[in-house]
């Protein structure tokens, strides 16, 4: 924005009624919720366990790969995590 690095963040933190998100391209990773699921639709992010979404194949959140593809779920985590702790 004031010009000084010609490249910006790869991810954003995303806020909804469920808590907070990261997207990173076409990853969307949603950290397990405290306590137990608030509405019985596991995509409003109220699941205990974590979520990952590919938005490019899956846009509407249907289908978590979370199990799938734990190596995705650790580093969208630690970057989460990183980004977070400077709240």
């Amino acid at each position: 924005m004031l010009g000084r690095i010609s490249s910006g963040r790869t991810w954003v933190i995303q806020e909804g009624s469920h808590g907070l998100a990261l997207r990173s391209a076409e990853w969307k990773y949603i950290p397990p919720a405290d306590g137990p699921p608030k509405i019985k639709d596991m995509r409003s992010g109220n699941s205990p366990n974590p979520q990952l979404y590919n938005l490019k194949e899956d846009p509407v959140e249907t289908r978590s790969l979370a199990t799938k593809m734990p190596e995705k779920v650790a580093e969208l985590k630690a970057i989460f995590d990183k980004a977070v702790a400077g709240l």
